[in-house]
This record gives structure tokens, sequence and C-alpha cells, in this order.
């Protein structure tokens, strides 16, 4: 298990974030979210909030919701390494049918990124998404 406490610098707990996970359950997983991303009907509004091409929102308006409805933000897993923002998508009928806005970020991956761009671009991301309600519709 990982754990924060032995690692006295950030680019040791870099270096010390691998792992062992078997490619079975990741292909697993990415089939299961890419076969319930495919099947939704409704289509996002791409919104940057970076200079990076990973810097991108989906941001899916719930239909007949006032503006300032409340926002679901769905950061996708991946261990870091792995995935994309439309891992996320199967959640948005589910919430925009009771009227929550949905806004799925991406995010740089290691190890291109560190662990700080990484966490540094999700939070940017809501930022984002809280200084900038016209883009939000």
């Amino acid at each position: 298990m990982l754990t924060y406490a032995s690692y006295k610098t950030p680019a040791e707990f870099d270096a010390g974030y691998a792992n062992n996970i078997d490619a079975a359950v990741v292909a697993h997983w990415e089939a299961f979210f890419r076969q319930k991303s495919a099947a939704l009907s409704a289509r996002p509004v791409e919104l940057a909030y970076g200079l990076d091409t990973r810097n991108r929102i989906d941001f899916f308006p719930a239909p007949n919701t006032p503006p300032d409805a409340p926002i679901l933000i769905a950061i996708h897993g991946g261990l870091w390494f792995l995935f994309d923002k439309w891992m996320m998508h199967f959640l948005v009928p589910a919430f925009t049918s009771a009227g929550v806005h949905v806004a799925c970020p991406n995010y740089r991956l290691a190890p291109a990124a560190g662990l700080g761009d990484i966490v540094d671009d999700c939070r940017r991301a809501i930022a984002f998404v809280q200084q900038n309600p016209q883009a939000t519709g």
C-alpha cells in the first residue's frame, strides 16, 4: 500500500508511485467505461482551462435547469497515468436528469507530468468552472 510518510521529498513520492496493476483489470474497466460513454446521447461542450492539450473539460449542462444549478466535477481515475475525461461520462444522465450540470476535466498524465503538476491541473480545472460561469452556461 502506498503511504505518504515514507517519502521525504515530492520527487521521491513521484518516483515511488509505481503501480503493479494487472493489465487485464485495466482492460476490463476501460472497456466498461468506453461502452457506457459511447452509449451516451448527450454531447459535451469542451472548455479549455489551460494551454496543454489535456487541459480540457467536457461540460454537460443539465437541460431545462437554471445556469446556477449545482455542478458535479467528476475527475477521472486512472492511477495518474491512464485514461481520460470520457471515463466519467457514464455519470452524466443520472445527474443532468436530476438538474445537476456535470464537468469532466482532463489532466496531464504521469510520467510526462509529476504528481504536483497533475494535482495543479485538477485544481485549475475546478477553479475554472467556479470562476467562469459564462463558459458553463
